[in-house]
């Protein structure tokens, strides 16, 4: 019967839920809410065998039906909370605060279910309680949501709205072929990473589909004891709800911390794990325990795919991608019970288990892409006052992200990209460490500022055109500034820090040029050059892998210690 609802819900996802990027978002909450009331009433009919006899059955199975079909509102929340919220970040927060609130309504509808049960004696009478619910909801979203409005009608106008509410203006002209707004321009939906995205999605939810299928139907094939005394087993469910919270409060926080795709990792991991060793446990409070610790750390990916689609998904497509999101977790709600129960019938339901660990492995595996371009958040770097002064006082010192902001702003504009100067290596060198603490938070700012161009070009179309031949004629601009002479000055100031460097840490670069030379080399290698006729989509994967090769190099300790061990000497050399 619960396959019923995941079955109309995946209709309402897939089908229903996109209808709102078109006629606008109030109409099919609506018409879930209402609907919904509706379908509860009928059910208590339908579903009662004192009323309907034989028919009880069929009836009660036909209303699952249409109540999942009905039951879309959790979903188009997701989709309403993106509308509200302009800041990316804001967006995933305020959307995951539907999971552990739908866990808590599911809590909360069991036990007022159940206290009706009990005072009427009619296994229906809780349809009211639900009945009731959906007619709050829907008043309450038809009178205290007044400004509710449909969706824009394009991409173009959507992503001008968030851009206003964000401060800039959407509006800059510019008569220069280099202009390019990447803050204006209408958001592509990248193809390749929605699906990446999906299929990891996919292959987690089968995965924990195992988990959740253990407590429903190989709890009860295994242990007779649960079976005997139903109490207990009831007590397993209200374990699980506590679990998936405990889940949910590790979860959320580590999105922010490690990111959607440490949290994707990890999730699958140990879901895949814990089905593993629950095939061998033949003690109900070990299988309990082993099964519990799964469910919570199988929220970690639960929450993190929905996050990484409301970063790509432009405005006016959230309905559509929200909606096959919530599909695919409803139609392996839908399918996996019946497969298991098939497989444990005729196989074993240690052979399910087994099946279901490999498909949270291969989710394991296909989340892996997707650590390096969903990261967590960049820590902040604490400073002591005299760090803060340093910096402050530096007119060469700009971090990586106000850089990117600024070149955003001269880039729509079509004016040069700003150029920084070293400085002096006397006054940086009291703060080499300092230096460091910058370089590893400005590696990760960059990397997300490339992230966001590579999605662009990424996605296609003219954007990604527009994107391309800015940047060629900004950098072949560049290079002819360069052969001019026009940056000698700063050449020369950039060679001399270096020098001075290399110098006063104990390397003699003028003994051994040769040497030096290959070690510069190493760490800066060719890249595609787009001034000489390589395409950005070419030098972009090139430069990212560069970045994170640099980014797995730099370490707390500013400097690699080297340990030189001989017959008669123990050296420690920095």
């Amino acid at each position: 019967m619960n396959s019923m609802t995941q079955l109309g819900t995946t209709f309402a996802a897939l089908v229903i839920v996109p209808l709102s990027d078109k006629v606008g978002r109030k109409p099919i909450m609506l018409l879930f809410l209402y609907g919904g009331a509706a379908v509860y009433g009928v059910l208590m009919v339908l579903g009662d065998v004192e009323q309907t006899g034989g028919f009880a059955y069929y009836g009660y199975c036909l209303c699952k039906l249409f109540a999942g079909i009905l039951g879309g509102s959790k979903t188009l929340a997701t989709v309403c909370i993106q509308d509200i919220f302009a800041d990316p970040k804001q967006k995933a927060a305020k959307s995951q605060a539907t999971m552990p609130l739908g866990v808590l309504g599911a809590a909360i509808g069991s036990i007022f279910g159940m206290i009706m049960f009990n005072a009427t004696g009619r296994l229906m009478s809780g349809g009211w309680f639900s009945m009731g619910i959906s007619l709050f909801g829907g008043l309450l979203f038809t009178f205290r949501v007044p400004f509710w409005l449909p969706p824009p009608k394009d991409s173009n106008a959507a992503d001008k709205l968030q851009v206003q509410n964000a401060g800039f203006d959407p509006n800059t002209v510019s008569d220069h072929s280099t202009a390019f707004d990447m803050n204006a321009c209408p958001k592509e939906l990248p193809q390749q990473l929605y699906r990446q995205i999906l299929l990891a999605s996919f292959l987690d939810s089968i995965g924990t589909q195992g988990l959740f299928s253990a407590l429903t139907l190989i709890l009860f094939t295994r242990f007779v004891y649960f079976v005997e005394n139903p109490s207990d087993a009831a007590l397993t469910s209200f374990g699980l709800i506590v679990f998936i919270l405990i889940g949910l409060i590790m979860a959320i926080p580590s999105l922010g911390k490690r990111g959607a795709g440490f949290n994707a990792v990890l999730g699958n991991g140990a879901t895949g794990l814990a089905q593993l060793i629950l095939i061998f446990m033949n003690q109900p409070a070990a299988f309990l325990t082993v099964l519990y610790i799964g469910i919570s750390f199988s929220f970690f990916s639960t929450v993190s795919y929905m996050p990484m689609l409301i970063e790509i998904c432009p405005p006016d497509q959230r309905g559509k991608v929200t909606g096959t999101y919530g599909a695919i977790g409803n139609f392996t709600g839908f399918v996996m019970p019946l497969l298991i129960a098939i497989m444990s019938d005729y196989a074993s339901n240690e052979a399910a288990l087994a099946i279901c660990a490999v498909f949270s492995f291969l989710g394991f595996v296909a989340s892996l892409p997707l650590v390096k371009r969903f990261p967590g958040k960049i820590p902040e770097v604490k400073l002591s006052d005299e760090e803060q002064a340093h910096i402050d006082g530096d007119p060469h010192y700009l971090s990586a992200a106000e850089i990117n902001k600024i070149n955003k702003e001269r880039m729509a504009k079509g004016e040069p990209a700003l150029n920084m100067r070293f400085g002096d290596y006397k006054n940086d060198e009291p703060y080499l460490q300092l230096i460091q603490k910058l370089g590893r938070r400005d590696f990760r700012d960059m990397r997300q500022h490339v992230n966001e161009m590579f999605d662009i070009l990424k996605a296609g179309g003219p954007n990604a055109e527009a994107l391309s031949r800015a940047a060629r004629e900004r950098i072949v601009a560049d290079t002819a500034r360069f052969d001019a002479g026009e940056f000698d000055e700063e050449a020369k100031e950039m060679g001399l820090w270096l020098a001075k460097y290399l110098w006063y840490n104990g390397h003699g670069w003028n003994k051994f040029t040769p040497m030096y030379k290959v070690m510069i080399m190493s760490a800066f290698p060719p890249l595609p050059r787009i001034d000489q006729g390589a395409e950005l989509a070419e030098a972009m994967p090139a430069f990212l892998g560069w970045l994170d090769d640099e980014m797995s190099l730099v370490k707390d300790d500013p400097w690699q210690s080297y340990s030189m061990l001989d017959k008669y000497h123990t050296l420690k050399l920095h």
